[in-house]
């Protein structure tokens, strides 16, 4: 259970956008949040690839660095610059529906899926 501004992390896997399975989790996170973004990392030694990581809210908008945030940021390498270029999503995963046999993958309540 997520506090009212809390937010949801999840690997997305490797960072292709035709990848049905990051299709279908962006789908699902769709379904159930209001803001959900894709955030790529460019390189992932260990993978030897770029990754990606669906991070998604139900109060909070994760795809935007409010001002406050903008102007405190003194990261070497977490700039505003950067996370604009990390949650820009290519338009075939953004306008991305769910096709028929994908229905089964969208989960509308964490109990149906066995864990709890």
């Amino acid at each position: 259970m997520l506090k009212p501004n809390g937010v949801f992390a999840t690997q997305a896997g490797q960072a292709n956008y035709t990848e049905s399975a990051a299709r279908k989790v962006f789908n699902n996170l769709k379904g159930l949040f209001k803001s959900v973004a894709l955030y790529i990392v460019p390189h992932i030694d260990s993978f030897n690839a770029a990754w990606g990581f669906f991070i998604a809210s139900e109060g909070t908008k994760v795809d935007k660095i409010d001002e406050q945030t903008r102007t405190k940021c003194t990261c070497r390498f977490f700039t505003p610059k950067t996370f604009n270029a990390m949650v820009e999503i290519a338009g075939s995963l953004k306008e991305s529906k769910p096709s028929l046999d994908e229905y089964e993958y969208i989960i509308k309540d964490v109990k149906d899926t066995g864990l709890i």
